[in-house]
């Protein structure tokens, strides 16, 4: 069975966008000395937050699936970037505290890269895009 996501953005200024998703409302905005208002995180930190927090409850589930403790999770989701604005690295780092071997704790982070959709969507950018004019 499939199953479609949809998040309806309306641009507000030229640096700014508002999200709604599900009854929820996002702000995306830069910083005011990136020419914006401040008004929320940029989209570029909006994307770490996906990734991260995707990762860290799919870590958790495949944890637990394999009854790996996890007595302490969390993760610093960082990005780089060129002078030119061009992303250079992504990285992901967990901070995870567990009576288990590392080993296992450790294949269950590896799982949750494979399975979380945010970090495959990262690894295969497939996205169709489509222009609808308005009259």
């Amino acid at each position: 069975m499939t199953s479609t996501e949809t998040v309806h953005i309306v641009s507000t200024a030229p640096k700014q966008a508002r999200a709604t998703v599900r009854g929820f409302t996002l702000m995306a905005d830069k910083p005011q000395e990136k020419g914006g208002n401040n008004e929320g995180p940029m989209p570029s930190e909006l994307f770490l937050a996906a990734l991260g927090t995707c990762m860290s409850m799919t870590f958790r589930r495949i944890a637990e699936a394999r009854r790996v403790p996890l007595e302490h999770l969390e993760l610093v989701a960082e990005m780089d970037f060129s002078d030119k604005g061009d992303t250079t690295a992504i990285r992901l780092t967990a901070r995870v505290r567990s009576t288990a071997a590392e080993k296992d704790v450790r294949k269950a982070f590896d799982m949750a890269s494979d399975h979380c959709t945010v970090a495959q969507l990262v690894r295969d950018p497939s996205i169709e895009k489509r222009l609808e004019l308005l009259s």
